[in-house]
């Protein structure tokens, strides 16, 4: 039997977080930060200060990451996974957390029925 060690991360300052904050931003294409920014807006969140908010952070990452893959294929040097694994050198994150991240957004294989993203095509309609 084995056991997953989860190692707990180290706090950040705000300097180092603004930090992280800054260099997400600087990775992603600006359809990446308009993505980053309408989250924000409709979290109701400041512009700065959302590293810790996990879900704004995470999405900030998978968007930095594509952004750098992406730069990498293109430049026509690397292969997919090794612009995929330059890019989360280049971010400090694992790369299989970030692969693991992506496949959770893939619909179903196999047998399972798959899953389905539904896209609000009219964002200024009422919710209910």
């Amino acid at each position: 039997m084995s056991y997953r060690v989860r190692r707990p991360r180290s706090v950040l300052t705000r300097v180092e977080a603004h930090a992280r904050e800054d260099h997400l931003l600087a990775c992603m294409t600006p359809e990446g930060r308009a993505v980053v920014e309408g989250l924000l807006a409709e979290l109701e969140q400041p512009g700065t200060g959302w590293y810790e908010v996990l879900l704004v952070r995470r999405v900030a990452e998978q968007c930095a990451w594509h952004a750098l893959a992406v730069r990498g294929v293109l430049e026509g040097r690397l292969t997919r996974a090794a612009a995929e694994d330059r890019a989360a050198r280049q971010l400090q994150l694992p790369l299989r957390t970030l692969r693991s991240r992506e496949e959770s957004w893939r619909p179903e294989r196999g047998n399972s029925p798959s899953a389905t993203l539904r896209v609000d095509l009219d964002p200024g309609a009422s919710c209910g």
